[in-house]
């Protein structure tokens, strides 16, 4: 069972349309990852390269360590932190959830640290999707929820954005509009 799920306070409340974060973010940390190794790689053992060359120009010995091949201090060091960015971005794929429900939008990240952002469906006022090329082409958007007297929310890059946009406009459909009248039907003719 979800966090979210979990945690609805009312009974009246139910939960409408679950939205999942895409799987961007973890091809974002992989190529993060791969990046940083490449790059430990070309620094490390340029650095060695250089310092070889240096030294042979030089004539001062003690600038080469006495193996070549046993100094991988910068490639380790840019590795871990490869890896470390790979796993932010891991926890962050599965650590995020976004649910909508008949009374609010909820949008929970982090597994120990959780930080929970939760907007009424009356309190929104605009949404705006944005995309770029390779958003259009994958199916995923980020979702900015401007709201009246709360802060704005925005949502991560999301699977299906334009879906959960129509749920949150057909549940609100469905709700009281602000205590004004209900909107005339169209056959009605104005006095």
């Amino acid at each position: 069972m979800s966090f979210i799920a979990k945690h609805i306070s009312g009974n009246d409340e139910r939960i409408v349309y679950i939205a999942r974060i895409h799987w961007i973010y973890v091809l974002q940390g992989f190529l993060w990852f791969v990046l940083l190794s490449i790059g430990g790689i070309i620094l490390n053992f340029g650095l060695w390269y250089g310092l070889y060359q240096l030294s042979s120009v030089v004539r001062v010995p003690f600038l080469i360590p006495e193996s070549l091949s046993k100094e991988y201090a910068l490639f380790f060091m840019m590795l871990t932190v490869g890896v470390m960015v790979l796993w932010i971005h891991i926890l962050k794929f599965l650590g995020t959830e976004i649910a909508l429900t008949s009374h609010r939008v909820i949008y929970k990240v982090g597994f120990f640290f959780v930080t929970v952002e939760e907007l009424d469906l009356a309190e929104i006022k605009e949404e705006r999707v944005h995309h770029g090329i390779l958003g259009a082409l994958l199916n995923y958007g980020e979702i900015h929820l401007d709201s009246r007297f709360v802060g704005d929310v925005t949502l991560p890059a999301i699977r299906n954005p334009y879906k959960l946009l129509k749920y949150i406009n057909k549940v609100r459909i469905g709700m009281p509009h602000d205590g004004l009248p209900p909107p005339l039907p169209d056959h009605t003719p104005f006095p």
